[in-house]
């Protein structure tokens, strides 16, 4: 099973990235500049990431070259030892791409995409409804997988990555089983949803009961939430906004009081490329609101219109939030 990032490397990761973008564009202002020497000098973790994204940033000429036809190499200066700073600016079509190839060529380095290993899958921002042999229905949320492995005494599934919604036929001789790199949900008759966040798992119960086990154990009932991360003990909800966590499968996402990084780290699920938090002080900042997944950039635009967040949306693929 391919190894996954923790919570803490990949927001690095993706802050790294975020400065790169910034830096490579030509609009650096000089605050931002030294903003940019305070973030690489916070801690290892963060200059590790920082040089480990310029030299993946180095390395992109070919892959460059491939997205915009006679594109030049990329400028070798950077803020790497010495701390000099590229004087010429990216055009944008050129640096926004390269942005784009950047952050999809770490992600594929970390780890293969799990739908190489799935009997079911979604890109990002589709869904799909699967009818399995048992009678049981599972509903794909966008960017998912997962295998199915069913016997005489088991139903198993392996939530690969991503997010399901099980709806499962009763079958007391046959548990039915997900299970994901964190933990599992057992269930015989029920309806529940369960998603893979790359450092752990949440699972919800729709109706029904169901024995989770990540962290610890615990027997979930209706409307209550299960969630466990790496390094922290299992937590349980027992007021849990269910349905808000299962709008997705009526094509929408609803955020109520919650943290900005938390909402964009949604609404990057059903895009491609990626958002990208610059401003690491408006990461608790709480919104709400209710979109429709099927114009997600939307929400982006809302946030930047109702909070002090600016967004950017240097192309297709990828938006600055700062």
């Amino acid at each position: 099973m391919p190894l996954r990032p923790d919570s803490e490397s990949a927001r690095l990761r993706d802050e790294a990235v975020a400065w790169l973008v910034r830096l490579h564009s030509g609009d650096m202002a000089p605050g931002e500049r030294l903003s940019l020497e305070r973030w690489r000098a916070r801690s290892a973790g963060h200059e590790n990431a920082w040089r480990e994204a310029e030299a993946l940033w180095q390395g992109m000429d070919s892959l460059c070259e491939q997205a915009i036809p006679g594109s030049r190499p990329l400028p070798q200066e950077s803020a790497s030892a010495g701390r000099a700073f590229p004087r010429r600016r990216l055009p944008s079509k050129r640096w926004s791409a390269v942005a784009a190839a950047v952050a999809l060529a770490w992600g594929l380095a970390i780890y293969p995409p799990a739908r190489w290993l799935a009997d079911y899958s979604t890109g990002t921002g589709q869904m799909l409804t699967v009818s399995l042999e048992d009678g049981s229905t599972v509903t794909l949320n966008t960017a998912t997988a997962l295998r199915v492995e069913f016997s005489e005494n088991r139903r198993d599934i392996r939530l690969l990555s991503g997010e399901a919604s099980f709806k499962v036929a009763k079958d007391a001789g046959r548990p039915f089983v997900v299970a994901s790199d964190h933990g599992s949900a057992r269930a015989v008759g029920t309806e529940f949803l369960v998603r893979e966040t790359g450092d752990g798992l949440d699972v919800a119960v729709l109706e029904g009961t169901v024995s989770m086990e990540a962290g610890g154990q615990a027997l979930l009932s209706h409307h209550q939430l299960g969630s466990y991360r790496q390094g922290a003990a299992l937590r349980v909800d027992k007021a849990a906004p269910v349905e808000n966590l299962a709008a997705w499968r009526d094509g929408y996402v609803i955020f109520d009081n919650t943290p900005l990084r938390a909402a964009l780290a949604q609404i990057d699920r059903y895009r491609p490329g990626r958002v990208l938090l610059l401003n690491e002080k408006l990461a608790d900042y709480r919104v709400s609101g209710v979109f429709s997944v099927d114009d997600i950039d939307r929400a982006l635009r809302a946030l930047g219109e109702t909070t002090p967040a600016r967004v950017a949306f240097v192309s297709s693929y990828v938006a600055l939030v700062r």
